[in-house]
């Protein structure tokens, strides 16, 4: 999962709530005009945009309880639509870019669970890092040394 998304019934409680719970840092707030603000957060704690694994906003009215939405990392956020389309699912909204150069996605599976797709963005692949941990040449539980990959550098890992 590479963003994580609350459609929030009580804003501010839910943020004290999983703030207060799990450690997470509260980052900027975007203004999102008559949908109100989209606050971001981080679950390492930290508070720079490149360490936000997620956001919050108040729920659409239209919505019928708040919900978690999961983003799902992919390659090509273009390919993706046509292999849920394909599949039997359908695309509520997007794909848009969204701050950090990514481009994103909601949509349906054939069920009608929600899912959001992103894709792009160096701030996407270390925060995919950062959760996974360095890349190594043999898994750690299988004995491989912690041998950082290249975009472990470029991440700010050493």
């Amino acid at each position: 999962v590479g963003w994580h998304e609350l459609y929030s019934g009580d804003f501010d409680a839910d943020l004290a709530f999983y703030t207060s719970q799990f450690g997470w840092g509260k980052g900027d707030a975007m203004d999102m005009g008559e949908m109100g603000s989209y606050q971001l957060f981080s679950l390492s704690g930290g508070t720079d945009f490149n360490s936000m694994s997620g956001g919050m906003m108040k729920k659409p009215a239209e919505m019928p309880q708040p919900l978690w939405l999961f983003y799902f990392v992919v390659g090509d956020i273009d390919e993706a639509v046509d292999k849920v389309k394909a599949g039997g699912g359908t695309l509520l909204n997007g794909p848009m870019e969204v701050p950090g150069g990514e481009r994103v996605l909601q949509a349906a599976d054939p069920d009608g669970a929600l899912f959001g797709l992103v894709s792009g963005g160096v701030r996407r692949r270390c925060t995919v890092e950062r959760a996974r941990g360095p890349a190594t040449a043999m898994p750690r539980w299988a004995g491989g040394p912690r041998r950082p990959s290249r975009r472990s550098a470029a991440c700010g890992r050493p």
